[in-house]
């Protein structure tokens, strides 16, 4: 098997063939950088981007309570969860519509303000599938089901719940935080990107312009399960991992919409998608529990209606819990 550096140095001469071809005739055939120089960058950047992703991966102490996660929602998602089961799923939603708008666009903006690598600037770039989870926290004990800021944040203001659920490690990708994180990522990329300069250089060519976006494309379609993988150091306190399914290995007859729009206000479509590693009777099992938040209103009513949904269901493993933390929703 090739390592990394041997099909760098293979990418390389096909890409100064290229260049030597454009130098001789003034020219260069577009099919030649897509049938050429195009595979060859492919083949680097798949076996590059799973040594990225090893950075990535849950080590063993965030792995000490077993492989359980945290997903805060509302009830009215659990609820359609429970009615629905046992073929529904926790589903994983279109990054298009994520609250940060900075989602996807930090890995990408700290990359390009490297000046060498500002022709990787691309609008309309592929977007993913995306559930969030909170990672526990072993070392310092705390309860990550039951906190004040993530009621605040991702809890409904406190009137949604906490999922504890075991989702399959190999599934999950840590966030990293901070741009120094994006720098050690972009190193790692650096080789691959510098090897195609010669011919991004001929850009004031007509063809030259084709030619960037062929080959920037091609990077940005490797990277798409990457780059949500990295945010600011702001959000460092909130031990982020991530199920992430890009666009492009999505099957596109199982992409759902929803219509998110109320009473006469626009239309605001949603789009998600449900992969069988989600499914209710996967994660809603022994030993996984459900917190429900510390404004949810008549909270013993609820549980009682969780139950009954659970019990319809054939779901008798999660616990049912209340928060301990007193809050009240201003």
């Amino acid at each position: 098997m090739e390592k990394t550096e041997e099909k760098v140095e293979k990418l390389k001469v096909f890409v100064e063939g290229g260049r030597e071809r454009f130098d001789r005739d003034h020219d260069l055939p577009l099919e030649y950088v897509t049938g050429i120089v195009v595979p060859a960058l492919k083949d680097v950047l798949e076996g590059l981007c799973l040594q990225i992703e090893k950075r990535h991966r849950l080590d063993e102490a965030e792995n000490e309570k077993g492989h359980f996660v945290i997903h805060y929602t509302s009830i009215a998602a659990l609820v359609s969860m429970l009615q629905n089961a046992p073929t529904s799923t926790l589903r994983l939603y279109d990054s298009i519509h994520f609250n940060d708008p900075d989602e996807g666009n930090y890995f990408v903006r700290h990359l390009i303000l490297l000046k060498k690598y500002d022709w990787l600037n691309k609008k309309n770039l592929p977007h993913a599938y995306i559930t969030s989870f909170i990672i526990p926290d072993a070392k310092n004990e705390k309860d990550m089901s039951d906190n004040l800021v993530f009621w605040r944040t991702y809890g409904k203001e406190g009137e949604g719940c906490s999922l504890s659920l075991p989702i399959p490690r190999d599934q999950l990708k840590k966030v990293l935080y901070g741009s120094d994180k994006v720098k050690h990522t972009a190193g790692l990329l650096s080789p691959v990107l510098d090897s195609l300069d010669p011919l991004v250089q001929i850009s004031k060519h007509p063809l030259g312009k084709d030619v960037q976006e062929k080959l920037a494309e091609v990077v940005w379609k490797s990277l798409e399960g990457i780059r949500y993988l990295y945010k600011s150091e702001a959000y460092e306190y909130e031990k982020e991992c991530r199920f992430v399914i890009p666009e492009s290995d999505a099957d596109k007859d199982k992409i759902c919409f929803e219509d998110q729009g109320q009473n006469n206000s626009p239309a605001r479509i949603r789009h998600y998608y449900e992969d069988d590693a989600l499914k209710t009777n996967n994660i809603l099992i022994t030993g996984s529990s459900i917190t429900l938040g510390p404004c949810v209103p008549y909270p013993y009513n609820i549980r009682y209606y969780l139950e009954s949904l659970m019990r319809k269901a054939g779901l008798s493993g999660p616990e049912i819990r209340f928060s301990k933390i007193p809050y009240r929703k201003s």
